[in-house]
Order: structure tokens, then sequence, then C-alpha cells
């Protein structure tokens, strides 16, 4: 009976320790994620390829229309926030 504990034991114990560093890590990730949406939105995107997309990312109360590849980051208009009753009528 003894033998079964002492090889059980360390076991269990690195379990524990891993289930506890995940727990830890994944509420560090979230906190930082709700400090990183507190910056930008994005409001719309489209991709055109596995490295190449159109993002209307929403910043300071004001639109822009971004395009991004492997690459780089290339801004290409400011964009009119359209109000929240055309959004409505849209859907319907």
């Amino acid at each position: 009976m003894l033998d079964w504990v002492s090889y059980v034991g360390p076991t269990l114990l690195v379990l524990i320790l891993l289930a506890g560093t995940l727990f830890v890590l994944t509420r560090l990730n979230k906190f930082q994620a709700t400090q990183d949406g507190d910056h930008f939105k994005i409001k719309r995107l489209h991709s055109f390829g596995p490295r190449q997309q159109i993002v209307v990312v929403e910043y300071q109360e004001e639109c822009y229309l971004l395009g991004v590849t492997q690459y780089s980051i290339t801004s290409i208009a400011k964009v009119e926030k359209r109000s929240s009753e055309d959004q409505l009528e849209e859907k319907v």
C-alpha cells in the first residue's frame, strides 16, 4: 500500500501544480485582453487570403479602414460611423 502512494503522490502533485499554473495564466490572459480592448475595437474584417485583410477599426470614437498584410498595416481611409438606426434598417 505504501509503494502505491509513493508513486501516485508526486504525479498528483505535478498535475495539481500544472492545473494551478494554467488557471493563473488564463486569468492573466483575460485581464490583459480586457485592457487591450479599451483602446480600439475591430468592427468589420474581411480576408482576401491567408495573410491579407481589410479591417474597420474604431479608435477614440472614430473609424478607420486599414489594409493588413503579413508585413505591414496601411491606413486606407477614415470611415464615417453609421448610426444605430441605419444598422437596424440594414438587418431588417
